[in-house]
């Protein structure tokens, strides 16, 4: 009988070549906005200085521009993520109803059959969940953006500048 470890290794081992595909699936539809946020995150982390006002108002101009881009790559993630899942059931039912044999047999060689499909269609959907995921973030980094620059401007106001 398996160890609770050995059993792991195997998933890690597994899982790797999907972890691959569901980065370079992310990676594709994320670079601009990932690039972006990590330009951000770098300001933030390394400087003791706030953003400059120039600098908020380039961010409130480039993370919109970038989150354009990426809701449209989401949804035709989406719609990749719906195919593959319709290829997956339609292999499936082709490979059932063409085996012969109990109830059992048929449907155990018909996921034995759509074992790479179902792979794939679950590395695109949990990309797609991922970029969902990512854009969701960047829409809250965008409003912590917005907040600082109201702030300031409420602050300039305040001192009459």
């Amino acid at each position: 009988m398996e160890s609770y470890n050995d059993i792991l290794k195997k998933v890690d081992i597994s899982s790797e070549e999907i972890e691959k595909i569901i980065k370079a699936i992310v990676d594709k539809h994320c670079f601009d906005l990932t690039k972006l946020v990590n330009q951000i995150k770098n300001i933030m982390t390394t400087s003791d200085d706030d953003l400059t006002d120039s600098e908020i108002d380039d961010l409130l101009i480039q993370l919109p521009l970038a989150l354009y881009e990426v809701s449209d790559e989401q949804e035709y993630l989406g719609m990749k993520d719906d195919i593959s899942t319709a290829l997956t059931k339609e292999l499936y039912n082709k490979v059932y109803q063409s085996s012969e044999g109990k109830v059992a047999e048929k449907t155990a060689m018909a996921e034995l059959a759509t074992q790479k499909q179902s792979i794939i269609s679950a590395a695109i959907s949990r990309s797609y969940k991922i970029v969902k995921s990512k854009v969701e973030a960047a829409y809250e980094l965008l409003n912590g953006i917005k907040k600082i620059q109201n702030r300031r401007i409420a602050y300039k106001e305040m001192r009459g500048e």
